[in-house]
């Protein structure tokens, strides 16, 4: 199964990656191909303003360099960092970007964390988790970590060629500590 993680590596919730990380542990196995996938955009405050940086590196080298590092950080040794680029401000654009590449690639599961933001901060800038779900063409992985609750649900495409997340990987998520929800349509359910 090749799984692909849309990965931050700018994200200050170090919380939310260990999460991901403890999620992808659960779910793979040693044959699976793990990517980790960032779309580098002028919308990434610490791109966009990172100027000691030179321009030519500022979406490419660079934040594969932060991502190879936060991987490491979080020991995920057999994940391959994936950075594409985008030019617009858009998180639509961005989101895109990564269903367009889980479908040119083939992938079987997309890991998407889910910030919840508020009404006014989801108004004008959008929710990214959203975002791919209206755009996905694989089955979905959405998280959210709060603090006292973590929030997990699989959203699997009907297609005949997928192969299925095994109940064994949703026991051993449930051993981890996670709670989690199977949908067979694209509504979240919340976890209490």
């Amino acid at each position: 199964m090749k799984i692909m993680w849309a990965f931050d590596p700018f994200q200050t919730d170090k919380e939310q990656q260990q999460f991901a990380a403890r999620i992808l542990r659960s779910l793979s196995n040693s044959k699976d191909e793990l990517i980790a996938i960032y779309v580098a955009s002028n919308a990434e405050a610490e791109l966009a303003t990172a100027f000691s940086i030179p321009a030519s590196k500022r979406y490419t080298t660079y934040p594969k360099k932060v991502m190879t590092a936060a991987l490491k950080k979080l020991n995920l040794k057999k994940i391959k960092p994936e950075v594409l680029s985008e030019k617009s401000l858009s998180m639509t654009a961005v989101a895109k970007q990564i269903t367009d590449y889980t479908k040119k690639k083939k992938t079987d599961l997309l890991l998407v964390a889910t910030n919840n933001k508020k009404f006014l901060p989801r108004l004008i800038f959008g929710s990214f988790a959203e975002s791919i779900i209206h755009l996905s063409n694989c089955d979905l992985f959405i998280f959210h970590q709060k603090r006292k609750h973590q929030h997990v649900f699989f959203m699997p495409m009907i297609s005949p060629r997928r192969e299925r997340l095994d109940s064994s990987a949703l026991l051993r998520m449930q051993k981890n500590g996670m709670q989690s929800s199977l949908s067979s349509t694209f509504h979240c359910q919340k976890l209490e």
